[in-house]
């Protein structure tokens, strides 16, 4: 079993959702549909550095939605969805505008670099994807990641807490892997969410509206875009390794042994995230239920 950020952090939240979804390899029947605006974000991200067609990168934002299967989903669901496309269309239409001189400061991109580097002697591996990797007119190399995140979150201490997140280290050591040396630092985008909601009398239709208008009437007013330059001090990226290693170590033997360990539920989190956790019905029941569930071998 290979490890990595959403391994290592499904286990610290909790040993049974990692239970759930990684060894036994169970997944909901029911889509998530909140990963198809991540998803088209990203492919966005793809076509606009390597092709430069903006027409061509907003086509492929519109298409990754058209393609849900909307087959099961109530109208609160449909809904969300809608709001996340005319966001995801939204963000698409105008960073362009933005981050212009991109090509300008920036000579070379590669966009969605996977990566595998071992750990240490530990006989384990650490494995990802990069959004992208940009050389500077210098012929320095920077990490291209872009986050989306609501306003409420985007305080003094965000780009602080970027210096020690555990994926954005882990994409440095990948990088390395890649580049065969560390890049100089992260080119760290933040987007943030429209903090709207919906007025009275407004219609669902009206509001999605006003959701895509927020990026490309009030984009630049209301700050929705924004971009620092990261760089890592070398006792974090030693200390990230040392503890990464130890701790993938310890999960290994874990697994390995069969501990029970791995069974503790941390029911503090059943609904800290993305709503009510999909696996609580099993954890309820002791069993999956097969309306519900489904056993996928390529569980990532």
């Amino acid at each position: 079993m290979r490890f990595n950020n959403s391994r290592i952090g499904a286990f610290l939240s909790c040993p049974m959702f990692f239970k759930h979804r990684y060894l036994r390899k169970m997944v909901t029947k029911k889509r998530q549909n909140f990963f198809t605006f991540g998803t088209a974000i990203h492919r966005y991200i793809e076509i606009w550095y390597t092709t430069r067609d903006r027409k061509l990168a907003l086509k492929n934002v519109e298409q990754i939605f058209n393609d849900v299967n909307r087959d099961g989903l109530n109208r609160e669901e449909i809904h969300q969805l809608e709001c996340d496309k005319n966001m995801a269309l939204g963000i698409a239409a105008v960073y362009p505008d933005f981050y212009k001189g991109d090509f300008d400061e920036y000579t070379t991109f590669m966009t969605e670099q996977e990566f595998q580097f071992p750990l240490g002697d530990s006989g384990h591996s650490w494995f990802g994807t990069i959004d992208g990797l940009i050389k500077d007119g210098a012929g320095d190399w920077w990490i291209l990641e872009t986050k989306t995140a609501a306003a409420q979150t985007l305080n003094d201490g965000y780009f602080e807490r970027v210096k020690i997140d555990n994926q954005i280290t882990g994409y440095m050591y990948g990088a390395k892997n890649i580049l065969g040396k560390f890049p100089k630092g992260i080119v760290y985008n933040v987007i943030k969410k429209p903090a709207i909601r919906l007025k009275k009398g407004e219609s669902l239709a009206a509001f999605q509206k006003r959701i895509y208008q927020e990026y490309t009437k009030y984009g630049t007013e209301k700050h929705y875009f924004t971009r620092e330059e990261i760089i890592l001090s070398k006792h974090r990226l030693d200390g990230w390794l040392d503890m990464t290693t130890e701790l993938v170590v310890e999960l290994a033997n874990k697994i390995k042994n069969k501990s029970k360990s791995l069974g503790v539920m941390n029911t503090g989190n059943c609904t800290a995230k993305y709503g009510v956790c999909t696996y609580m019905p099993a954890c309820i029941a002791n069993k999956y239920s097969p309306l519900l569930y489904e056993k996928n071998p390529d569980t990532k």
